[in-house]
């Protein structure tokens, strides 16, 4: 079992939810980190739904500068993907992305 896929398990059977710790770190632009654990869910049989996207919900917002980096030309990402089992069980995995780190 990869990190990838245990990253799923941990998430999917968890009963508490903690803010304070990130289940998986990768350090990798937002947009690599989401397709590459989006390709490995899918592989192993699982459908992944992208319900969210900061990038895309700013668009719409010339005027937009980033409350971490304080600038306009900030990488920061959040990403909410919705991943359903063979069963229909569904679970919730939020990726944050900035500095060139995603968090999930």
């Amino acid at each position: 079992m990869d990190q990838y896929t245990s990253a799923y398990i941990l998430g999917a059977w968890s009963k508490k939810m903690n803010h304070s710790k990130h289940l998986l770190t990768l350090k990798l632009d937002s947009e690599t980190a989401v397709d590459q654990i989006s390709k490995r869910m899918t592989e192993n049989g699982l459908q992944v739904l992208r319900s969210f996207d900061l990038k895309d919900a700013r668009m719409s917002y010339t005027n937009c500068s980033c409350s971490y980096h304080g600038t306009d030309k900030c990488d920061c990402q959040m990403v909410v993907l919705l991943i359903f089992d063979n069963t229909g069980k569904q679970i919730t995995l939020v990726a944050h992305g900035f500095n060139g780190e995603t968090h999930f």
